[in-house]
Parts: C-alpha cells; structure tokens; sequence
C-alpha cells in the first residue's frame, strides 16, 4: 500500500472500528474490484458505504494540507462509527486469475469459495412510481426534502390513499435523519387529533426507512400563501384556531413541534387545517426513541420562524417557543411575506432577537386590531411577554370575535 492508502485505512480503523485483519480485507477487496486506477473513497462511495462528504474527508486524511487538518478533525462522525456495520457481510474478490476467494469482512475471516460469479454489494433500485415500498403500490410522487421523498400510496387492506415519507440512501447513513423520522412516527402515533396528521406504520427497512401517514388532499399553507398572495382573515383565524386546538394537544401530551411553518400546515380541501412534519419534534416525557437514539436537540427549527430564545446555543426549546413560531406563521399568511427577511440566516436570527416587528395593519389593513394584537403578543421578544401555553389562547380567542 502507498502511504496515503496506509493513513487512510488507519483513520478508518481508528474512527469505524476497524480490526487489523478487517482493514487489510478492505484493502484487497478494494484493490482486486476497484475500476481503473480508483481511489479508496471513490470505490467507497460507488459502493454506497461512503456518501460524497464522507469521501472527501477521507480524502483530507491523506496529506499534511490544511484541508487534511481539517478532514481528520470530522472523521468522528456517526457516518463513520457505522461503517462496520455497513460493511458487507462478504466480498468476493479475484486475485491474478485464480481461484475466487470470499473475503469476509465483518467476521475477519477468509474462506474459499469455489465459484467464479463475482459479487459486487449494492443498494436495491431506490422506490419508484408503479413499484412497492413493503406492501405499499406507490401511486404517484408528491416531492422531496432535505433528506427524502414523499409518495403518494395505496394502503393495500384499508385500500385508501396514504403518504409515504422514505429516506434518501445517504440520508440513511447519517443516524441523525433516522432518528428524525423515527421520532416523527412516534410522536405521531401518541397524539391522535382531527388537525394533526396521523400516522399509520413505520418500516425500519434496512435500505429505505419509511414512515406511513395520513394523506391529505390539499395544499401546504406555504403554497396557498403563494398563490393567492396573502390568506384573507376570516380564513387564517380558522386556520389559526385548529393549529391552536392541535398545538394544544400536542404540548398536553408533552410534545413540542420545535418547526411550525406554513410548509409543515396542511390543508384538506374542505379548508381543514392538519399539522405535519413533526420529524424535529422533542417529547419532554420520552428523550428517547425506539433504540434508544436521543431525539433531543438544543436548536432546530427553520430561521424564519424561529423563536429569539433558540437563536443561543443553551436555550431550549419549550410550548412558548412554538407559540412565537405560530405567532410568525399567521403574520406570513396575513401579510404574504415573512416576518423579517435578509442576506443571510444569521441575519435573519438577529432581526428575530432585536428587531421591531412591522405593523400588520400598516400592510393589511383589512386585519383587525384585535386579531393584530394577538399576533403581536405571540411575538413578543422575550418568552414570558408572551401567552403562557396554547390553552390560554384558546381562551382568548374563544372570548369574542376576531373579525
């Protein structure tokens, strides 16, 4: 081996956990089934036990440049702690023509294996429009996120439409997006309301996670707001009202979304308002999911609706910071634009925590001053200015009209 194939192997025993005999039986598995004159991260990540980030850091590794500094102060990532574990159970090599060898990677031993068809490990074809996911047709695609694809499927013995949440493979290799979804399924699988999205199964398949949802036949209010411009009154107080009726459940059975949005509301297309994407929600009474992965997190959230309190790296989510996010979603459907905007995230987190909020009625006037001044107080700067919980906007809002 070359030196820099020597450092590689070595950060890859030290951060994956590697034995001897398993790194040298990666060596000759990747120099007898490597294509041309492959690298060792590229026939990693052909492989799919390495996604293109995790490649490049185990590229730094082999150099004395800034660049291998940095690299090797990442290399402690969860992608790599499971490696091994992502390994192939066997690799069949060649060696010069002669007889196949079985190298098997996990166990550390070499077995002889009179056969000649080669084996190379790959990931099945990822789900697709007409195959199945389990026992789920998938009908039709819906769109994607930051870390899956959503699909439209047909529920194959309640035969009704459902929405099917999967992971991305490279979403799969960071433990982070799996315990997101995880935490989704059994967030949702505790709260049980007709404004929050229900789930029905979670599949923790070995190559594509899915979670199985209630499909909802109608736009994100993220969309209406960018169609019609602006959500008129008398529409985003009903809308609000249900949010306030599901937010109040969730926060009563110890769930704090931690990500209210317009894009996370959904819509029925009789005007039914539905919380979804509880995938960042924390639940105060069970840090942990099946599996015992901590779902807990100090931040998160999306910037445009984030509380001033989670703009510190010790605050903690808890129901007034999603009241604030509330707050800064019915002041973007009443006005059609967010509440602050700039150049940068940062930017944007440091007009949450200093900036005046903007009037409503100085754009939207039809917005009533009562309505307005509501909103104002759910985006108070500091969280005690705020109401306290979602059962005591229940009580303001049931206290007279808003219109």
């Amino acid at each position: 081996m070359n030196a820099p194939v020597d450092l590689m192997l070595q950060y890859l025993s030290q951060c994956a956990g590697l034995s001897f005999s398993q790194t040298n039986h990666l060596n000759r598995w990747w120099q007898a089934t490597r294509s041309n004159d492959e690298n060792l991260p590229d026939f990693l990540m052909r492989q799919r036990l390495l996604s293109d980030v995790g490649a490049d850091m185990l590229r730094g590794v082999s150099g004395d440049s800034p660049k291998s500094v940095a690299a090797v102060a990442k290399l402690d990532r969860d992608e790599f702690r499971s490696l091994r574990h992502r390994l192939p159970e066997v690799a069949l090599i060649e060696n010069d023509g002669a007889m196949p060898a079985t190298v098997t990677l996990l166990g550390s031993e070499d077995t002889v294996k009179d056969t000649c068809e080669r084996f190379v490990p790959e990931l099945p074809l990822p789900p697709r429009v007409g195959g199945y996911l389990g026992k789920y047709l998938l009908t039709d695609w819906l769109g994607n996120g930051g870390t899956g694809n959503v699909f439209r499927a047909l529920h194959p013995t309640l035969l009704i439409p459902v929405a099917i949440k999967v992971l991305q493979p490279e979403a799969v290799w960071t433990n982070g997006a799996h315990v997101c979804l995880q935490t989704e399924a059994c967030v949702l699988a505790r709260l049980n309301h007709p404004n929050i999205v229900r789930v029905f199964d979670f599949e923790p398949n070995q190559h594509f996670p899915f979670v199985v949802l209630e499909f909802v036949n109608g736009p994100s209010l993220a969309e209406l707001i960018e169609h019609y411009g602006r959500v008129q009154p008398t529409a985003a107080v009903r809308i609000m009202n249900q949010l306030v009726d599901a937010l109040a459940t969730a926060h009563e059975a110890g769930v704090i979304h931690r990500d209210v949005k317009p894009a996370n509301v959904m819509l029925t297309r009789n005007g039914t308002a539905k919380l979804a994407d509880l995938g960042l929600a924390e639940l105060r009474q069970c840090e942990t999911v099946p599996g015992g992965s901590r779902a807990k997190s100090l931040r998160a959230g999306t910037v445009a609706y984030l509380a001033p309190e989670l703009a510190g790296s010790d605050s903690l989510a808890d129901e007034r910071s999603d009241i604030y996010s509330l707050g800064a979603t019915m002041y973007h459907a009443l006005l059609g634009a967010p509440l602050f905007e700039g150049q940068s995230p940062w930017q944007v987190l440091a007009m949450h925590a200093s900036a005046t909020v903007p009037s409503l009625r100085n754009k939207a006037p039809e917005v009533s001053p009562r309505l307005e001044n509501m909103i104002m107080q759910m985006l108070s700067k500091s969280p005690d200015d705020r109401p306290q919980s979602f059962a005591e906007i229940q009580s303001m809002m049931a206290n007279g009209s808003w219109m």
